[in-house]
């Protein structure tokens, strides 16, 4: 699956997750920390943001793989780069020499249930993350935001977070004045995320100077998602006769490319085949084209799962109000065996 902006969104990744969940935690089968971190590392391949921290995990906790520090931060901070909440608070946790909690295990209330001793310097900031994404606690946004606030000037992560839930909250709390403000606040050199976000925020306000700016911006630290956005924008306004535009708009395509963005592979084609800042090709627009029919082939046939996956089906309604809305649910697979079964079946 591909989302809007063109970057493989793998739904088969979160099955190959859960699947090493069920090995971690020994659900419907003996716990088996080697094949959890095959899996969890097969979910990576396939770009699955809590993959990564899955596999953090593993390295950190020395499950199925040998301990290693080094590489569990490292691939904690990529996964909290790619908007994992979990990897978040597992970095919030190792700020304070914490490598022990049950929260490295797959138990996410440990997340709440820990920050609530308010004997570490980063209660505040973990129990925000818990309570905006619900992990571990129940989700309160008006909460979250008070606790934010707290953390967000000593904390890049959660000014980031804070700015996020200004833009995106559908109640009074919205404003874009507050977190255009915290999103420059929170750019730096490790974080490619604030860039992008005024980008678009920006664009969607109409300020096509400061859109410009920060799109580019993020395009040479190296976001794949600002090149192609930032090319798709050079193309829409641009003529026949503005090549500069056109050559610039192809070397964003190319770079998105080379960086993991699918959809990029296409539209780098049409330049080959329009000649769009580059020579006519149509040998390579066909590559190109290739690459990016391969990419979703691929996601779609390179693990068990096979192509015609779906969901796991854990809630089925079996009661119904009078306007014929849900109002209870029953777990369909009650064996533990049976969600293993389902998650390896071809």
């Amino acid at each position: 699956m591909e989302n809007e902006k063109g970057v493989i969104t793998n739904s088969c990744g979160s099955r190959v997750l859960k699947l090493g969940l069920c090995y971690l935690q020994g659900i419907g089968t003996k716990k088996d920390p080697k094949e959890a971190f095959k899996w969890f590392k097969k979910a990576t391949e396939e770009n699955n943001a809590e993959g990564f921290f899955r596999l953090a995990c593993c390295y950190l906790m020395a499950y199925g793989v040998e301990k290693n520090k080094e590489q569990a931060v490292k691939l904690l901070e990529f996964a909290a780069a790619k908007s994992s909440p979990r990897a978040l608070i597992a970095l919030l946790f190792l700020q304070e020499n914490n490598y022990s909690s049950s929260f490295f295990n797959g138990v996410d209330k440990a997340a709440s249930d820990e920050s609530k001793t308010r004997k570490s310097s980063s209660y505040y900031a973990r129990r925000a993350i818990s309570l905006k994404y619900a992990i571990g606690a129940k989700s309160s946004t008006e909460k979250a935001l008070k606790y934010l606030q707290r953390t967000s000037k000593y904390n890049h992560w959660m000014t980031f977070e804070l700015a996020d839930s200004y833009e995106s909250s559908e109640d009074k709390t919205r404003s874009f004045y507050q977190a255009v403000k915290l999103y420059k606040s929170a750019i730096n050199k490790k974080d490619k995320r604030p860039a992008l976000r005024l980008a678009r925020l920006y664009n969607k306000l109409g300020n096509k100077a400061e859109t410009m700016i920060y799109y580019q911006y993020a395009a040479e630290k190296g976001n794949p998602e600002a090149a192609f956005d930032l090319a798709k924008i050079l193309l829409k306004k641009t003529n026949s006769k503005n090549l500069k535009a056109q050559s610039r708009a192809f070397k964003l395509f190319k770079k998105a490319a080379a960086n993991g963005h699918v959809r990029a592979y296409y539209d780098l084609g049409d330049c080959y085949y329009k000649g769009l800042g580059v020579k006519k090709d149509k040998a390579r627009a066909a590559e190109c084209w290739g690459k990016y029919e391969a990419a979703f082939m691929k996601q779609a046939n390179n693990s068990i799962h096979g192509l015609y996956w779906k969901d796991l089906p854990d809630q089925v309604p079996i009661k119904y109000d009078k306007d014929g809305l849900p109002t209870k649910y029953q777990s369909q697979l009650k064996d533990k065996k049976d969600i293993l079964s389902y998650y390896k079946k071809y």
